[in-house]
């Protein structure tokens, strides 16, 4: 009983949210109709991974690349791709810092205009498979689903008996944020 308890709340504990978002980056040094936006960042939460799904960048006229930088920050260190912002496509498991910034020394529109975009997809890790709670076939297993306020003292939100099972049962905790 204790260790269904303890794994339960392990379930509880490795929660995390369940769908992909998409982000946009966007930067312009005002050449392009719009606010200008020489560096634009995006944080990557502990327990999620960002992948780049598509990106451009241009420099007119061309004079010789693309006028915008990418940056990855993971535990203080940061990597800068001074190349093809497209090629970028290794996911990056957070928590983590990306930027997109226009290239110093063409903060100005007067000689270049520079303008891109990055599109992140944003997942959360996959649920690890030792955090499930199974209950084997021909066990009888309480199953208490808890709440806190306070990670100190919990109460019983629903609990439920399963006796003598005739197949496993594996067990998550799912909860969906509503905004109103």
């Amino acid at each position: 009983m204790k260790k269904l308890l303890i794994a339960l709340s392990l379930v509880l504990c490795a929660y995390t949210q369940t769908k992909a978002d998409t982000v946009t980056l966007v930067i312009n040094n005002g050449a392009r109709p719009g606010n200008v936006i020489l560096t634009n960042h995006l944080s990557v939460l502990s327990n999620q991974v960002a992948t780049l799904k598509s990106a451009f960048g241009s420099m007119s006229p061309s004079g010789g690349g693309v006028g915008v930088d990418i940056s990855v920050t993971v535990h203080g260190v940061t990597w800068t791709d001074y190349g093809d912002i497209s090629n970028y496509k290794t996911p990056i498991a957070g928590p983590a810092e990306i930027s997109i910034s226009v290239k110093s020394g063409y903060a100005s529109p007067t000689f270049n205009s520079v303008s891109g975009w990055a599109t992140f997809e944003i997942t959360p890790e996959s649920f690890p498979p030792d955090k499930t709670l199974i209950l084997p076939e021909g066990t009888v297993g309480i199953v208490h689903v808890e709440s806190s306020t306070n990670l100190i003292h919990w109460q019983d939100e629903w609990t439920h008996t399963f006796s003598n099972t005739n197949q496993n049962r594996f067990f998550r905790i799912r909860a969906d944020r509503v905004i109103p």
